[in-house]
């Protein structure tokens, strides 16, 4: 590793331990594959020091240690947990798995709204598929502000016609699910439609016991894993 550093390729992690790609790694990387560099990036969701027009990438990470570490404990514990079952898992980080949807305002303007993630992930195996996205809550932000993430994960569905997804929202303590929860469900009625699959649980207890234990509750108060509640 000290070699790659040496060449460019690769800088050491600050402040924690570990190293990570830099522009011209990614570069060489793209050009054994023979993609743009661009592509390349895309492709394989690969974060680096590289400094493009409106990115939230490394330099967002590094920032947000604290909530980057979060967002690997909780990928380290469904790796686990996949493994252990034998399936597959694709994973990719917020800047990875961002989604430009449309929606319609009260005057009938179309505009474009762009839903970030923490993370999304796909599961293939036993049990499975499981399709969602990951919103990790480290307690800093204001409950109604979480809330409105439910509105839009709501809108995104509505545009893209995707019911096939659920919201994993993991959170500091249980409370901290009360006003999401509480508006999926009004969402629901107010537009009488099915409450957006959103599935919340603690840090905690999903690095301790597993994606696949029956830590999860919805927005019926249903109580369970996964796989035992894939999407419908």
């Amino acid at each position: 590793m000290q070699q790659l550093c040496r060449y460019g390729l690769c800088q050491a992690w600050q402040p924690r331990q570990g190293y990570s790609l830099t522009t011209r790694g990614t570069q060489l990387l793209a050009q054994e594959a023979a993609l743009p560099a661009t592509t390349y990036r895309r492709i394989a969701g690969l974060l680096d020091d590289a400094r493009r027009p409106g990115e939230r990438g490394l330099d967002f990470a590094r920032a947000n240690l604290e909530h980057t570490d979060g967002v690997q404990r909780a990928f380290l514990a469904f790796l686990l947990a996949t493994r252990a079952r034998g399936g597959a898992l694709e994973w990719h980080g917020e800047w990875a798995c961002t989604r430009a949807y449309r929606v319609v305002d009260r005057r009938r303007r179309a505009r474009l709204q762009t839903l970030r993630p923490d993370a999304e992930l796909r599961y293939t195996g036993p049990g499975g598929p499981l399709h969602a996205f990951l919103e990790l809550d480290r307690g800093t932000t204001a409950a109604w502000r979480l809330a409105n993430k439910v509105d839009q994960y709501d809108a995104y569905r509505a545009s893209s016609g995707d019911e096939r997804f659920a919201v994993l929202l993991v959170t500091t303590g249980p409370d901290r699910a009360d006003a999401p929860l509480a508006r999926a469900r009004a969402l629901a009625q107010l537009q009488r439609t099915a409450p957006l699959d959103l599935r919340a649980t603690t840090l905690e207890e999903l690095a301790a016991r597993g994606p696949w234990a029956p830590i999860w509750f919805d927005t019926g108060g249903v109580t369970g894993g996964l796989l035992s509640l894939t999407p419908r």
